[in-house]
């Protein structure tokens, strides 16, 4: 059910910040956008309010100011910038040393004057706020301190240059500054009145009051949907709800309140199983909002439908008697994750192990591209740059351990032992014959550059086939290290077909492009290109720009896709010794969730084996 109720209006709002600031002395503010340099007016969708100030506040006069600039020991991005500016600002206008003191370098007494910016440890600069949604934020005079602070980091910004704007620039500017006042006049709170959500209730409980739980242990995309649906509540509702997982919300008796449940938690949800593709389904239960999904596709629906739907216009609320589900799925891949084109399904993946993780962290990369390839259920991954960041907990090594795959043993002969280009198998379809590891003499002498290679056989009937996974040396101008690891990995084909006499699938990051003389030499050598035999292919470039990590948001939310044809793709996938093959189909993975994972897309293939 969803329907038009009551809003938590501007006016309660407003009434219950006069209400605080005429108990402990409030004064000025004003109220525009800062632009570049530019003095504004209030800026739509925003409103003010004057409140009542007893008296003017001076900042500086007789070549004098009481006022030091605090700001939090924790402020970082725009509030640690903000109170920068603010200082650097007061220093130029006054030719005093202004400079932003960390709170708790600075104790508080009852006659220091302050200019308290973003969330100090000051009682004042909590008090002052509360009520705010995310885009208000106030400027005011509390005593002897004078708060410039929002809700978040980026409405303290605009406070602090409002503030500039409106009380320290018209009296600075092409002056002989004599003295800096805010006058009563200048007193407002600054609300925002452009959320689309006006008001929610969740059995009749305020939106503001609720929580958003997760499962610890479940499938990322849970986790994704709630963080996504946290950020989109701040900024159409103007309420940070806190995303927990169950794991810290343990029992009922640690509960931070209500709670909207995403995924089957240890505190009771949603739980599809055996679902058609694309399923998710919301209902009340046990005093909770809950909603669960069975795949990622599932979860990218169900935020479709929270955003688009139930979340949206005015007034919003959901009784006791509310259910909601939806079916079906958009992403093109989604119908790869019912049934192979063919038999057998190999996906090959370059992870992106080896990076600077300040620039694309790792902990999300690794749960995406997990739950891509388990979602895709091939018979056989081969990964490369499967670094040590890869195999710890919660990362893509253990999770695939919990579908069933298991990683082909190998020895490894690189200096640190660690096996860059592992196999992974559905141990309940398939088991190993033999396997090994080869780590390229090219001259490089790179210990992530190898093939590791398994022959399969499948329990049910007895077909063979074999997989390595592999990775060539990567600087541009190293060609011919290039063109000894083809040797060297027609040279491992050809030994397990004069032994097994079976096919062999080899794919994995080659770092060369179609036309290359590396990859030439592989297919005079007797390997097949999958995209050119398979009888349904992909025309695409594989690598892509690193997604980029939205701190704020605590989520990768900008994606690239490739754009190029295949000829500029450097991940491949070919097949030797195929006269018991039959290519059915080559693709490059674009799912959003690859996307997060890497800088490559997977290539993923289906294959027949003769009997």
């Amino acid at each position: 059910m969803k329907k038009i109720t009551c809003q938590k209006s501007v006016a309660r709002i407003i009434a219950a910040l006069l209400s605080l600031t005429l108990l402990i002395a409030p004064a000025a503010l004003s109220a525009c956008n800062r632009g570049e340099g530019d003095v504004t007016s209030d800026a739509p969708g925003e409103t003010t309010e004057v409140i009542a100030a007893e008296q003017p506040m001076t900042i500086f006069a007789d070549g004098k100011s009481k006022f030091t600039v605090i700001r939090s020991s924790r402020a970082e991005g725009d509030e640690f910038k903000a109170s920068s500016i603010l200082a650097r600002e007061l220093s130029k206008y006054t030719g005093l040393e202004f400079e932003a003191v960390d709170d708790v370098l600075a104790p508080e007494s009852a006659d220091s004057y302050e200019i308290l910016v973003g969330a100090t440890n000051r009682e004042i600069s909590s008090s002052a706020v509360k009520g705010l949604r995310t885009k208000d934020y106030v400027i005011g005079i509390y005593g002897n301190k004078i708060v410039l602070a929002g809700t978040t980091p980026e409405m303290t910004f605009q406070a602090v240059n409002v503030f500039i704007d409106t009380v320290l620039l018209p009296q600075v500017v092409g002056k002989d500054v004599v003295s800096i006042i805010m006058q009563p006049e200048d007193s407002k709170v600054h609300v925002y009145s452009g959320y689309s959500v006006t008001d929610c209730k969740i059995l009749g409980t305020p939106l503001e009051e609720y929580s958003i739980v997760y499962p610890y242990d479940g499938l990322f995309s849970a986790k994704r949907t709630a963080i996504l649906l946290s950020n989109y509540l701040a900024d159409t509702a103007g309420f940070i709800l806190p995303v927990i997982s169950d794991k810290v919300i343990s029992d009922k008796a640690n509960s931070t309140g209500h709670e909207i449940r995403i995924g089957k938690t240890s505190r009771g949800g949603v739980e599809l199983s055996g679902a058609s593709l694309g399923a998710w389904q919301g209902k009340v239960a046990d005093g909770a909002l809950c909603f669960g999904a069975e795949n990622l596709f599932g979860y990218m629906n169900l935020y479709t439908y929270l955003s688009k739907t139930l979340f949206t216009g005015g007034n919003v609320e959901i009784g006791a008697d509310y259910t909601a589900s939806g079916d079906g799925s958009t992403e093109p891949e989604a119908k790869y994750s019912e049934e192979k084109y063919g038999e057998y399904r190999a996906i090959f993946f370059n992870i992106l192990g080896n990076c600077d993780t300040s620039v694309v962290p790792t902990p999300q990369r690794n749960q995406t591209a997990a739950e891509v390839l388990t979602v895709l259920k091939p018979d056989v991954i081969g990964l490369q740059e499967c670094s040590a960041n890869s195999r710890g907990s919660s990362s893509v090594v253990p999770t695939l351990a919990k579908y069933s795959y298991a990683e082909v043993a190998v020895t490894v002969t690189n200096s640190n032992k660690t096996n860059y280009t592992p196999l992974f198998y559905n141990k309940d379809r398939l088991k190993v014959i033999e396997s090994g590891y080869h780590l390229y003499s090219d001259g490089a002498n790179d210990k992530s550059k190898s093939i590791t290679w398994a022959v399969f056989e499948d329990i049910s009937n007895g077909k063979r086939f074999a997989v390595c996974s592999t990775h060539f040396y990567y600087k541009a101008e190293a060609e011919a290290a290039r063109i000894l690891d083809a040797e060297q990995l027609l040279e491992v084909n050809r030994s397990i077909v004069q032994k097994y006499n079976c096919p062999v699938i080899s794919g994995g990051d080659l770092n060369c492009k179609y036309l290359s003389t590396p990859f030439q030499n592989l297919l005079k050598g007797g390997m097949v290109d999958f995209q050119k035999a398979a009888e349904k292919t992909e025309d695409s470039k594989t690598s892509h720009t690193y997604p980029e990590w939205d701190e704020s948001a605590g989520l990768y939310l900008k994606l690239y896709t490739p754009t190029g044809t295949y000829n500029d793709a450097i991940d491949h996938a070919l097949f030797y010794n195929g006269d018991k093959l039959t290519a059915r189909l080559f693709d490059v993975i674009k799912l959003q969730y690859a996307l997060i994972s890497s800088d490559h897309c997977p290539v993923m293939v289906d294959f027949d084996i003769a009997g």
